[in-house]
C-alpha cells in the first residue's frame, strides 16, 4: 500500500516546482521531502520525476500519477470535511426539565 503522506509530498513538490519550495511550505528539511518522494517512486516501481541540478520535470507516468493523486487527495479531504461537519451539527433528542411556571411563561 502506498503511503498517503508520500503521495501528498509528491503533489506538493510538483505544485511548488521544486523540493526546496515544497520543503519550506511543509516546514520540513529538503532531504526529508526528497527521500519521501524517492521512497514513493521505489514503492511504485516507476520514476515520477526527472531531476537535474537546475530543473525538475514530471515523467509521463509522473504526470498521470500526479493528476490521479491530486484528485484522490481532494476526495479524501472532502470526506474529512464532511465527517467534521457532521460532528459540528447538533443532532438527537434534547430533554429539558423545568418547572411548569417556566414553560407557561416562556
Amino acid at each position: 500500500m502506498v503511503d498517503l503522506n508520500r503521495m501528498a509530498m509528491f503533489t506538493k513538490v510538483v505544485e511548488a516546482g521544486s523540493f526546496s519550495a515544497a520543503a519550506r511550505a511543509l516546514g520540513l528539511p529538503k532531504t526529508s521531502v526528497s527521500r519521501q518522494v524517492q521512497q514513493l517512486e521505489e514503492a511504485l516501481g516507476v520514476r515520477l520525476l526527472h531531476r537535474t541540478t537546475r530543473k525538475l520535470e514530471l515523467t509521463a507516468m509522473g504526470r498521470a500519477y500526479f493528476d490521479e493523486a491530486v484528485l484522490g487527495l481532494r476526495h479524501l479531504e472532502l470526506a474529512n470535511r464532511r465527517a467534521l461537519a457532521a460532528q459540528a451539527v447538533p443532532s438527537g433528542v434534547l430533554r429539558v426539565a423545568a418547572v411548569v411556571e417556566f414553560g407557561t411563561r416562556f
